[in-house]
């Protein structure tokens, strides 16, 4: 369903990804194992559009979206550091995406509970997002990422920064709500067991590369 093909990423004359390709099948959630700085981050964002591709292509449903601006792709993604609104509440943080492509508001609101729902926070809507804790904030992050209902949702080591304990309850907890609503995901971390707990198959980044 995801189709990366001989991608190349450079920055000036560093080269980041030279020759790399992954395939994803639909509904499968494939971990990206590697080390820190190894370029995992920018394959991700190369898929979602955010950095421009040198060469190669990325194909999703067998269409190519190299070419395709982020907002078009039907990416969603999940970051480190959450991003967010501090200005938003948990509903209108969750719905942003939602507002952004004329959902009316009514559907927005319906579609909003429900995915509090399915991450655990019902009645979260009109809380302030300063006032969560990094647990419920990864959460609600998650939430709003699969709140447009994208064909493909990247996460960025989405649950760096949490105790070893919580971490390891919300591996549980992320993967399982994945599966439940059949998300084609593509999971980025150097954390083996993370890796291992989260998906349904494991990839080094070292190992897409032709060599």
């Amino acid at each position: 369903m995801l189709e990366v093909t001989e991608l190349v990423v450079r920055f000036d004359a560093t080269v980041v990804l030279d020759g790399h390709s992954l395939s994803v099948a639909d509904g499968e959630i494939v971990a990206l194992l590697g080390a820190s700085g190894s370029g995992k981050s920018t394959l991700l964002r190369a898929i979602a559009g955010l950095v421009p591709v040198t060469a190669g292509s990325v194909a999703i449903d067998g269409a190519s979206v190299t070419d395709v601006p982020t907002h078009r792709r039907a990416v969603g993604m999940v970051f480190q550091d959450d991003q967010l609104f501090p200005h938003l509440s948990v509903g209108d943080n969750v719905g942003f995406g939602l507002k952004m492509a004329g959902v009316a508001a009514d559907e927005r609101r319906r579609r909003v509970a429900d995915l509090l729902d399915t991450v655990g926070l019902a009645g979260f809507a009109d809380r302030d997002v300063a006032n969560l804790s990094g647990g419920e904030a990864k959460r609600v992050a998650l939430a709003r990422s699969l709140a447009p209902e994208p064909r493909v949702l990247l996460l960025d080591e989405p649950l760096t920064g949490l105790d070893r304990e919580l971490h390891d309850r919300l591996v549980v907890e992320v993967a399982a709500i994945l599966r439940g609503v059949g998300t084609t995901a593509v999971w980025v971390t150097h954390d083996a067991d993370e890796a291992a707990a989260v998906a349904d198959r494991v990839v080094r980044l070292d190992d897409l590369h032709p060599d």
